[in-house]
């Protein structure tokens, strides 16, 4: 990927992992506003840890993820909204976008796991497909 790859706190993971989700789960609410980024990191399923967020944290969250150029904030309507950049900034695949996501959202998982729970936001004919873009993503 690069070497200058930032480090996330917490709640910047959780956020840029549910980014990548709605993305591709829901593309016709995508961008997302910021009550929908809140509401999305608050899901009490597909998430670990399960978290609380108040509205300030995930705001100034995404404004941290737009200063490391991860997160780009969408202009021209009613409402700020918010997409991802990981795939541009990085030269991603969509299937590896997508792994990024999950493990941003559940944490390590096994290749198996990430195959089930992946399945919606890209697909992999095998697991052994999965560990090959594992493999490509380590070795960047």
């Amino acid at each position: 990927m690069s070497d200058d790859l930032p480090i996330l706190s917490p709640i910047e993971a959780r956020i840029l992992g549910c980014l990548i989700e709605k993305k591709e789960l829901t593309p016709d609410v995508y961008p997302l506003t910021l009550n929908a980024a809140l509401a999305a990191a608050n899901q009490k399923t597909a998430r670990e840890p399960v978290m609380a967020l108040e509205q300030t944290e995930v705001h100034r969250g995404l404004k941290l993820l737009e200063q490391k150029g991860l997160v780009r904030q969408m202009f021209g309507s009613r409402v700020e909204r918010y997409e991802h950049q990981m795939a541009q900034r990085f030269s991603l695949t969509t299937p590896q976008t997508a792994l990024i996501g999950l493990l941003l959202l559940r944490g390590p998982q096994t290749a198996h796991e990430l195959l089930a729970r992946g399945e919606r936001m890209a697909r992999f004919p095998s697991v052994e497909d999965l560990r090959t873009e594992l493999d490509m993503l380590i070795g960047r």
